[in-house]
């Protein structure tokens, strides 16, 4: 690979070092010193063979930064995901997560907010019917990972009309946005997901039976 080298150097007071020099590495030429030349040798070809397979992170990286990449593939191939799905990830997540809580926790502190600004009492009992069975549902899950598969299969589960499940599906957002706001959630789990059909003969039939409240309920509040 060209721009890398071994070279012998002269050290004050006559020692004898050899020097791998790796060529321009971020903006930077990088090289370091070894005792012997079998060492230096040696590290060349790690940093050739390193820089055939994965380009110049293969030289970028530290022997440290190495270890951890790779003890990471391992515990995400896992998991199933790949590194690069977990960055992506922590950058729609982590930097807007200032304070992770718990779906529960998350689900009272909403909850107080809407007594705060003034609900009516109504508004409030149909949000923690709803949500208390979300919280109970993922009670030690933390709100941030929640995903929006996880939604459609708890409003699927829940036994609901699909009507009552729309009307469910938005008081789950209204407390997904108020996450984002007070940045507890990165992203709206909900988004993208779509309203379940309703069949207009089921919904007298089936939804006041299932949950009044939120039938009586006209519009959405948040």
């Amino acid at each position: 690979m060209r721009g890398m080298k071994i070279r012998k150097r002269i050290n004050r007071g006559g020692t004898v070092s050899w020097q791998v020099d790796y060529g321009m590495v971020d903006g930077e030429r990088k090289r370091v010193s070894f005792e012997d030349k079998a060492s230096a040798e040696r590290a060349l070809v790690v940093a050739r063979d390193s820089r055939r397979r994965l380009g110049a992170l293969g030289v970028a990286a530290s022997p440290v930064e190495m270890a951890e990449f790779l003890a990471c593939k391992e515990r995400l191939r896992e998991s199933g995901t790949s590194i690069l799905e977990a960055v992506e990830f922590f950058m729609v997540h982590g930097l807007k997560v200032q304070v992770p809580r718990r779906v529960p926790d998350l689900v009272e502190d909403f909850i107080w907010s809407r007594r705060e600004l003034g609900r009516d009492g109504r508004t409030v009992e149909t949000y923690r019917y709803v949500l208390g069975r979300l919280a109970r549902a993922f009670p030690l899950r933390l709100a941030h990972e929640l995903t929006g598969a996880e939604v459609r299969g708890w409003l699927r589960g829940s036994g609901w009309a699909e009507s009552t499940q729309n009307k469910a599906l938005g008081h789950v957002r209204g407390l997904m946005r108020w996450g984002m706001q007070q940045r507890h959630v990165g992203a709206d789990p909900c988004e993208g997901l779509e309203l379940a059909t309703v069949v207009p003969e089921e919904i007298a039939a089936s939804a006041p039976a299932v949950f009044p409240e939120i039938v009586t309920l006209c519009r959405f509040c948040v």
